[in-house]
């Protein structure tokens, strides 16, 4: 979710607008060939109103996945609403497991993905090992995020139990998206055995404002994906290509995290990336020739 200056304002824009028939309930809202149901305080489309290409390269870089490979996949972490899985479904072919631990999106949800083919939904929270943590769960304009609560317990599962009870191979994941407000870095670092084992292609938030630990998890994250020889595509929390990391990851993040920390400490800018990480250098020119395509052509992402 964004989160800076320009969008607090969207969001109070958003609320002080309750008063339209449009937000005094739960709406449909197109996503592709889509219309899904929203709950009434879910800011999507005035994000999408405001920023063409918010939360769409997604749909160009699954499309991009699909045209090189058929089989596999997809693995949607933090589904929210299914809104991410209509996107995938637009662009590909593949099966979607959709992750969701949030009572309150899993209705929508449900609903939601009776029209999309091929999807189906495993109801849990990931995490680093199968525990119970004292977690509650934050909810706020349109997502959710896991809060340390001493006075409330929520299971987490590893990604292998996960795949296994649901009997599919983490070998044919084509991709894994991670949006969980907080916890990408964590669970990334969870499933680092997939990861060196697979090379899968990875779509996750990298942002460091969340926890008091997500510079450090940050840190070994990157460390990570340059010791398996990942290269990176970084987009700014619009949308909009930044730039591409064929190497030296650690050094190079190193000037990404201090522009963070900047827009953080002193207000402008941007507050988080969106980034593919792939190890497979063809995938990774057929996305950007299609990056290129979205000017040449005037093309939409979806």
């Amino acid at each position: 979710m964004l989160k800076n200056m320009i969008l607090k304002n969207i969001i109070r824009r958003l609320k002080a607008n309750k008063s339209r028939s449009k937000y005094n309930k739960d709406f449909y809202y197109p996503v592709g060939n889509y219309t899904l149901l929203f709950p009434s305080d879910h800011p999507l489309p005035e994000y999408q109103k405001a920023f063409r290409l918010y939360d769409k390269k997604l749909g160009l870089i699954v499309n991009a996945i699909n045209r090189k490979i058929q089989s596999g996949f997809v693995v949607d972490i933090g589904a929210n609403i299914g809104d991410t899985a209509a996107l995938i479904r637009q662009n590909s072919d593949f099966p979607i497991l959709c992750i969701e631990g949030d009572e309150n999106y899993l209705k929508y949800l449900c609903k939601n993905i009776e029209q999309l083919a091929n999807t189906e939904i495993y109801k849990g929270f990931v995490g680093e090992k199968n525990t119970v943590k004292n977690l509650s769960i934050d909810h706020q304009s349109g997502t959710a995020k896991l809060v340390e609560d001493s006075a409330n317990t929520i299971e987490l599962k590893d990604m292998e139990t996960i795949l296994t009870e649901v009997g599919k191979k983490a070998t044919d994941i084509r991709l894994l998206k991670i949006d969980t407000d907080g916890y990408d870095f964590s669970i990334l670092l969870s499933i680092s055995s997939i990861i060196k084992t697979c090379k899968l292609n990875l779509f996750f938030e990298y942002d460091l404002s969340f926890t008091q630990n997500a510079f450090t998890q940050a840190k070994e994250v990157i460390a990570m994906l340059e010791k398996e020889n990942y290269y990176l595509i970084i987009y700014d929390n619009y949308g909009h290509l930044i730039t591409i990391l064929t190497g030296n990851l650690e050094s190079q993040m190193k000037y990404f995290d201090a522009y963070l920390k900047s827009c953080k400490t002193f207000g402008g800018g941007i507050c988080y990336y969106d980034i593919f990480a792939t190890t497979d250098k063809s995938l990774l020119e057929d996305i950007l020739k299609a990056e290129n395509n979205i000017f040449e052509n005037n093309e939409d992402t979806v």
